[in-house]
């Protein structure tokens, strides 16, 4: 019954077109650490750059006859050739799992004295290089509210 339900789901959202749109990673990398990754979307912007170029104006005074404060909290804008989107955590897989003895010792009257021997694990992520296609969904079939979903490999 269970499995009925997301088969129908799935097959609502690929009938309505919503997963055939990708976009593609311009900066350099994304980890498991550093998620958040600057994306293009063919789709939306076909004839753009695929290098991030960002332009940042300062701030204008908000003061005027009506409004004697400056200070109402408007700050700088930047205008963005990419979207800053967080690639889900669960797309970072595993790739490789070391583990090292820690052994620890202590000098005492008698020689030396082995005391803890804890092991230390090392996990290695699956990072992203940039040009990286990523399957992408828009939450309410709203174009400035891309979702990822999976990752082209």
């Amino acid at each position: 019954m269970k499995s009925g339900i997301v088969n129908e789901a799935n097959s609502s959202l690929a009938k309505s077109g919503e997963l055939t749109e990708h976009m593609v990673l311009v900066s350099e990398k994304v980890t498991y650490e550093n998620n958040i990754g600057q994306f293009w979307i063919p789709s939306i912007t076909p004839s753009m750059s695929t290098e991030p170029q960002e332009q940042t104006f300062p701030a204008k005074s908000s003061k005027n006859v009506i409004n004697s404060n400056d200070n109402l909290g408007v700050g700088s804008i930047t205008k963005a050739n990419y979207l800053e989107i967080a690639v889900p955590r669960y797309l970072f897989y595993i790739t490789d799992i070391k583990i090292t003895p820690n052994t620890r010792t202590t000098e005492h009257e008698s020689g030396t004295c082995l005391y803890s021997c804890a092991p230390v694990a090392v996990i290695t992520r699956r990072e992203y290089p940039k040009g990286t296609k990523f399957v992408i969904t828009f939450e309410m079939s709203n174009k400035e509210k891309p979702i990822i979903i999976g990752v082209e490999e």
